[in-house]
């Protein structure tokens, strides 16, 4: 199936209500380009102070969000709701449509998604990369697919930053909205005896699962589908 991609471009300082409104458009999601503080960021979030070439040289001025809208949701439609909300808001714009190939946009992201190192102990590694564990850390191999839960974001990186500090030999772990299973995985990587995940998602349970037998622990992890803990039983 083909997509239509809405591009937006609009000054750097105008993208978090630039992207307020396509949210009206496409509450399931949107992509943003910002880099008016790349380095700020690379060090907070990647721990890394050295920069790709093509990255340093984006314009810093300038913010880019990418939209993607399927047939049945009229694109056209949404191209001209959003030209006339973002001039009625006085955002001045540069917007565009291109058809883009489902295929092509669904593992585009893949590129950006690198091994991470965590806390003293851990390594977060996609599955279609390479990880040279020259610090004989805890490696979690992890293929998010559809579900939440790469180790980037600063919700799940700060969480696995605890689990790496207090997962002790003999710990279970109930892990509450499991997305793609990363945090119960990796208190398994670091010591804990057995975990519990739980998502009221089919699907994220069904990636859970698959992260599970990717890594060998299927046999010390039960992934739920359920809302909260309805479905759990026993003691964490």
């Amino acid at each position: 199936m083909n997509w239509t991609e809405i591009r937006i471009e609009v000054a750097s300082g105008e993208a978090d209500r630039a992207a307020a409104i396509a949210n009206m458009v496409v509450p399931y999601g949107l992509y943003l380009e910002d880099y008016s503080d790349l380095e700020e960021s690379a060090r907070q979030i990647a721990h890394i102070d050295l920069i790709d070439e093509a990255l340093v040289a984006k314009d810093r001025s300038r913010a880019i969000l990418h939209i993607y809208i399927s047939p049945e949701d009229n694109p056209h439609e949404a191209t001209a709701f959003l030209a006339e909300r973002l001039s009625a808001e006085g955002i001045a714009h540069q917007l565009e449509e291109t058809t883009v190939a489902e295929s092509d946009w669904a593992d585009n992201w893949k590129q950006y998604f690198k091994p991470l190192e965590i806390g003293r102990r851990l390594a977060v590694c996609p599955s279609w990369e390479t990880y040279e564990n020259a610090d004989g850390r805890c490696v979690l191999t992890i293929d998010p697919g559809a579900a939440f839960g790469t180790g980037t974001h600063d919700t799940t990186r700060l969480c696995l930053t605890v689990l790496d500090r207090v997962c002790q030999p003999g710990d279970t772990l109930l892990d509450v909205g499991c997305g793609s299973g990363i945090l119960a995985l990796s208190a398994l990587r670091l010591g804990c005896e057995r975990a519990c995940g739980v998502d009221i998602d089919a699907l994220a349970v069904k990636v859970a699962r698959e992260n599970a037998a990717l890594n060998g622990l299927s046999d010390r992890v039960e992934f739920l589908c359920g809302d909260l803990v309805e479905a759990v039983c026993g003691q964490y």
